[in-house]
């Protein structure tokens, strides 16, 4: 240009979160717009508008905006740049035209000198998995926040958050895995820790969420299973492992932390107890029965008897109530001893039968 243009409107804005003074608690600008440029004549009491000129043969100007540290942790803002005027009905500001982009924002994060505390929440939203289906399995979600909103970690911040589990174990009981590929976020399955990194620029993800697939096993029982993760980085065991942090890292847990195993397997069968009796016997020599669980008990099976007789052809006590053990081969052979008087007599029996309710 052959000369200077003058009086180039533009307005600053602080827009999202504010610095909180730490003795008033009332908000705290990152930038002084007053101090960002000369003061528009037209505009004498406006501090948000600054007048610029671009000199005589130049066709741009740099604009530097200093920002303010603040000693409170409050998420992301942005600085707005707007052109103000460039229309003929602008008083004062129609004397120049604009072409697009006439507005820009720049991100104001967080600096050294604030206590970025951490809390790290584990909630369970889906607290249900069945054995040995990959399909209906339980959700873990671990999530990051700071100052009451998402935090993920920034470059040189690490932390590690164990996972501790009762009623049940990793690798035996269920299977863990993480699910997607959240930014800076892994998981260490030998250990069940879930790690988030601060990536080289910008920030890990906040929140983290791991699959559980309930194993297959023998029994039909549904399980129930706990999972905590530690509420301290500065003592217990196991404990939080914090790494570039400057403010405290702390643990909580959102619910009970339970997980019900579901088992598909169908029960076992009842046992079904019958009684075989052998070949008649003379006074003197025991009789046999066979006593035999179909099908075969999984477990040794007591099974209670009556020995009832005919005639007087029992020996003493032999009579009665008794109780045998059926083993996992599913029979068992029941003797009954027989009385030799040498007399002469009618023929008696003995029976054995199974008491109504235990087979």
């Amino acid at each position: 240009m052959s000369s200077p243009l003058d009086d180039i409107v533009i307005y600053f804005a602080q827009i999202g979160a504010y610095g909180r003074d730490p003795s008033s608690g009332r908000p705290v600008l990152y930038i002084r717009p007053g101090q960002l440029g000369p003061r528009c004549s037209f505009f004498p009491e406006d501090v948000t508008q600054s007048c610029f000129t671009i000199p005589a043969g130049e066709d741009s100007i740099t604009v530097n905006v200093p920002t303010y540290a603040t000693t409170s942790f409050e998420k992301d803002a942005q600085i707005g740049f707007f052109i103000r005027g460039g229309y003929p009905q602008y008083v004062n500001m129609n004397h120049y035209r604009y072409k697009e982009p006439r507005q820009l924002y720049a991100t104001v994060r967080d600096g050294p000198d604030v206590t970025p505390d951490v809390r790290v929440t584990l909630s369970t939203p889906d607290a249900r998995a069945a054995e040995g289906d990959s399909t209906d399995t339980a959700t873990l979600r671990l999530r990051l926040s700071g100052a009451g909103q998402d935090r993920g970690m920034i470059a040189g911040e690490s932390l590690r958050v164990p996972l501790v589990f009762s009623g049940g174990q990793p690798g035996t009981d269920f299977t863990l895995s993480l699910s997607g590929s959240p930014i800076g976020v892994t998981f260490d399955s030998a250990t069940s820790t879930v790690v988030f990194t601060g990536p080289a620029s910008g920030a890990s993800a906040a929140v983290a969420t791991l699959t559980l697939t309930a194993s297959e096993d023998s029994d039909a029982n549904d399980g129930t299973v706990s999972v905590s993760i530690p509420q301290r980085s500065n003592r217990g065991t196991p404990r939080l492992t914090a790494s570039g942090i400057a403010g405290t890292a702390t643990g909580a847990r959102s619910g009970d932390g339970r997980i019900l195993l579901v088992d598909d397997d169908a029960p076992p069968p009842t046992p079904v107890v019958s009684i075989a009796g052998g070949s008649a016997v003379t006074e003197g020599v025991k009789a046999s029965f066979t006593v035999s669980a179909s099908p075969a008990p999984s477990a040794p099976l007591d099974v209670a008897l009556t020995v009832a007789q005919t005639g007087d052809v029992a020996a003493s006590g032999a009579a009665g109530s008794r109780t045998v053990t059926v083993p996992t081969s599913g029979s068992v052979t029941v003797e009954v001893a027989t009385e030799d008087d040498g007399a002469d007599e009618p023929d008696g029996s003995v029976s054995v039968t199974v008491k109504d309710g235990t087979g």
